[in-house]
């Protein structure tokens, strides 16, 4: 009544294959449950989990012990409150080519800690309202993401991820990353924060060669980041195409410290964001940026947002903008940065502005092409004005405007 197992097991050298399993259960449903220690094989089976509260299609290596397995040719769906599709805890497996379809007010498609683990080719959709706030015990948290990892080395190539909230997560500075070739397709349901990509204190770090689709929907109080990176440091964010349909909401401002005179700025909605993270590369990017309505006055979209971020390098970029009021192609903060070779047009129907330093800030912004169009005010290159140190050299650049 309250918990239920499809099946649970432990020892080594098992095969569990070609098994349509149901558990439905009041509170907590669970379809596959390892527990280590244990080895083997999860190929081919359907498995269907509902619950009112909690559900599991494949929970593993969560008691401590070791597990290592192959999970491949799955189907795995159901409905629950709080669902996960895969919850993995295992020492070194693979998890390739399994379809994960789940509805619930919060979704999680795979979520993983452990030491190594591949997840490649899968199909990961997910309905989610992010609605609710039950109390449940839950260590990776309860909340709507395609692919979570909190701790372990994680090879994500292939996939196709669908959903609202979180594309992916990387959390923790046991973490390290490789995201390759994947498609994100990111819509954030309305005015909940969503993150096409969310990272927070990662290890390492790379985004290579994906397809980033990303809707937000924020109406003044859910953040709107298609790509969000805090302290991680040396990541890398290189041949991905991100075609960005955001808000363009207002800017909340706040003196910090109270009395100082320092007014700081909190963005709502933006493209990608750097935030607290040196040595980050930013090269052969592809970002596509246009509003699709207007939140408050004085809205605002920040295309690419570099945040008290040193050594920073945004090179060889196509960063294309079309904003209403206000629209930034890229505005940064930093020591030690280097602007080179990217092409930046930003258009809008009142103001443009295509490079926009921050200080403090010191670097070079050389042989970029800069088009900034707009029919009040239009900037090519805006810098130092916010009261804040900057030094820089403009070498080269090529700016038009109208």
């Amino acid at each position: 009544k309250d918990y239920i197992y499809g099946i649970i097991l432990s020892g080594n050298d098992f095969t569990i294959r070609a098994n349509n399993i149901t558990s439905i259960g009041e509170y907590y449903a669970n379809g596959i449950d390892i527990e280590g220690p244990a080895t083997g094989i999860v190929e081919n089976n359907g498995v269907l989990v509902i619950s009112g509260t909690s559900a599991y299609g494949i929970y593993s290596g969560m008691n401590g012990a070791d597990v290592s397995a192959n999970y491949s040719g799955n189907e795995i769906s159901g409905n629950a409150y709080n669902i996960f599709g895969m919850s993995v805890g295992d020492v070194d497996s693979n998890i390739v080519n399994n379809f994960i379809n789940l509805k619930g007010n919060y979704t999680t498609g795979i979520a993983y800690r452990g030491s190594k683990l591949t997840i490649a080719d899968n199909r990961v959709v997910l309905e989610s309202n992010e609605v609710g706030n039950e109390s449940i015990w839950e260590g990776f948290g309860v909340e709507a993401v395609g692919i979570k990892v909190i701790k372990g080395a994680a090879n994500i190539a292939d996939n196709v991820i669908a959903g609202p909230g979180k594309g992916v997560s990387f959390t923790g500075n046991q973490t390290n990353v490789v995201l390759k070739d994947n498609m994100i397709n990111t819509v954030a349901n309305d005015d909940k924060d969503a993150y096409a990509i969310y990272a927070n204190d990662s290890a390492v770090l790379e985004i290579v060669d994906n397809n980033i689709d990303y809707q937000g929907a924020t109406k003044g109080i859910g953040i709107n980041n298609a790509v969000y990176l805090y302290e991680t440091d040396g990541a890398v964010i290189k041949g991905n195409k991100f075609d960005l349909d955001l808000i363009s909401c207002y800017v909340p401002w706040a003196e910090v410290p109270s009395g100082s005179g320092n007014w700081v700025s909190f963005p709502i909605s933006e493209g990608i964001v750097v935030e607290s993270s040196n040595n980050v590369t930013l090269d052969n990017n592809t970002v596509n940026v246009q509003y699709t309505d207007v939140v408050g006055n004085y809205d605002t979209i920040y295309s690419v947002d570099f945040k008290n971020s040193d050594n920073a390098v945004i090179s060889n970029n196509k960063i294309t903008s079309e904003g209403n009021t206000y629209i930034y192609g890229l505005i940064i903060t930093g020591d030690n940065f280097n602007i080179e070779a990217n092409t930046i047009d930003t258009t809008s129907n009142y103001y443009s502005n295509g490079i926009d330093i921050e200080g403090p800030a010191s670097g070079v912004v050389k042989e970029n092409g800069i088009s900034v169009i707009a029919p009040n005010s239009a900037y090519g290159i805006y810098s130092g004005m916010n009261g804040a140190d900057v030094s820089a050299r403009y070498i080269g650049n090529d700016i038009t405007g109208d």
